[in-house]
């Protein structure tokens, strides 16, 4: 599963800036990514990532930087811990076979 990131960098100035191609030479998109975007990571390297827009708004895909000047631009989206409700059920009708004293099956009469 890729791992998604929110953009949390460029709230002064309408988002953060999105190049065509991995080089910070290569040019760049007139729109930016929005403050607040999530993007999925398709490639990663060292502080550059190329990323598929899933909400906010700017271009689709493009290369952004991680940080910049050691403040974070984007961080990495932690994904919530799945409540009660949403784990699977635990058995408790059946007694553990691999806890000590529990009963070895019955034997059957020959």
């Amino acid at each position: 599963m890729a791992r998604r990131w929110k953009i949390v960098g460029g709230a002064d100035k309408g988002g953060i800036i999105v190049r065509e191609g991995q080089p910070l030479a290569s040019p760049a998109y007139v729109d930016r990514l929005s403050t607040g975007a999530e993007v999925e990571e398709v490639r990663l390297a060292g502080e550059r990532m190329q990323y598929r827009r899933l909400t906010g708004a700017g271009p689709l895909e493009g290369w952004i930087s991680l940080s910049i000047s050691g403040k974070a631009l984007a961080e990495l989206v932690v994904p919530a811990a799945p409540t009660p409700a949403e784990q699977p059920p635990t058995r408790t009708d059946a007694p553990d076979a691999a806890a000590p004293g529990a009963a070895a099956p019955a034997a059957a009469a020959a």
